[in-house]
Formats: structure tokens, sequence, C-alpha cells
């Protein structure tokens, strides 16, 4: 089986997790749109990991580790216990154990798998890499993720204009993001709002 058969599998099987939550295909659209985002911005700022597939692979599977995470957790209505939120901030850890023996799904993809909640300011998780530590892959590609969630419902809260989200990145870029790779997010990519 090809690697890209064995993410389409994987992918599958977080859709039909969020089946059970209400939300069938949430997930498979949300990995669409961010492995798009990432691979627009890879291509102005580190076009070299578009020549490897395990950088797309990666975007896809980037919460392939919801897996692990215990249903009580996922489908609680109410506040999370810090007790809970740790069993979420496992699931990059847990991505790259269920990837681990898969060929084709090593190397950089293990790596946006496993970093893609990680700050630039070291105040991620799960291991609090920080600036470069944190690889570029995973750093391309948390950019997307949290400008796919900002503009998006999230249970917490409705989704944010892109407008607020682009402020909001641009405020905190150097903190949660790479400061460099977020300005041509915003700017070059065409996502700058027309001035009113």
């Amino acid at each position: 089986m090809s690697a890209a058969a064995v993410v389409d599998a994987l992918v599958r099987a977080l859709e039909l997790r969020d089946y059970r939550r209400g939300k069938f295909a949430e997930t498979r659209e949300h990995a669409d749109r961010v492995t798009l985002l990432a691979v627009k911005l890879a291509s102005k700022v580190a076009p070299e990991l578009l020549q490897d597939p395990r950088f797309e692979h990666g975007c896809r599977l980037h919460d392939i580790g919801m897996l692990a995470v215990p249903d009580a957790v996922l489908l609680k209505r109410t506040a999370l216990t810090p007790a809970e939120l740790d069993e979420i901030r496992e699931h990059p850890w847990l991505g790259e154990r269920i990837v681990a023996t898969v060929p084709g799904l090593d190397g950089v993809c293990r790596q946006v798998i496993g970093s893609h909640h990680e700050s630039f300011d070291g105040s991620g998780y799960p291991r609090g890499q920080k600036g470069e530590e944190i690889p570029l892959g995973a750093r391309v590609f948390t950019i997307a993720d949290s400008f796919d969630a900002m503009t998006h419902d999230q249970p917490w809260r409705a989704a944010l204009p892109v407008s607020l989200a682009l402020e909001e990145m641009r405020r905190d870029a150097g903190a949660h993001w790479d400061p460099e790779l977020t300005a041509v997010f915003v700017g070059e990519l065409g996502l700058e709002p027309t001035p009113e």
C-alpha cells in the first residue's frame, strides 16, 4: 500500500470519528483547507518542502493523534479540566506514534504532526520547542492551521472575520508564529484585506 493510500485511510478514520460528534467531514475539509494554505505558503518561503510528498502527508494528518484521545474528552460540552487539556495536548506525540512505522510517513511528515502546536516563543506543546528548533515544515503548517481555526467556527467561539484573524496574526507574530513566515502569509499571499 502506498503512503498516499495510508494517508487517505487515516484521514477517513478521523472523518468517521467526527461523524460520532455530529460533524461529518469537517476534519477532512479542515485538513484539505490547511494543506492548501500550507502548500501556498511553502511555495513562497520553502519550495523545497514541496519536493517531498511527506510535507503534504503531514499537513493532512496533523491531527491523527486525536484518534487516541478519549471520546469523553472530545465530546465534552463544558470546559475541559487541566487533566483533560493535558490529554488533548498529547495528540501530537500520539500522532507521531501512529505513523512511526509507516514507510513514507517519516521525516517532515512526522515533524509536522509532532510539532504543529509548538509556538515560536517556546510556549507551545508537546516539547516546548522555540524559534528555529521547530522544524520548518511545522512552522509553515502552524500558520495555515491557526488561520483556518480562527476563520472557522470552533466549539468555544464563532469564526473571526478574515481581517481580525490577520490582525491577530500580525500582533502575535514572534510569539505564536515565526514572524518572517507570518509576514509572507499575511502580505504576499494576497490575504491582506483591501482598505475600506
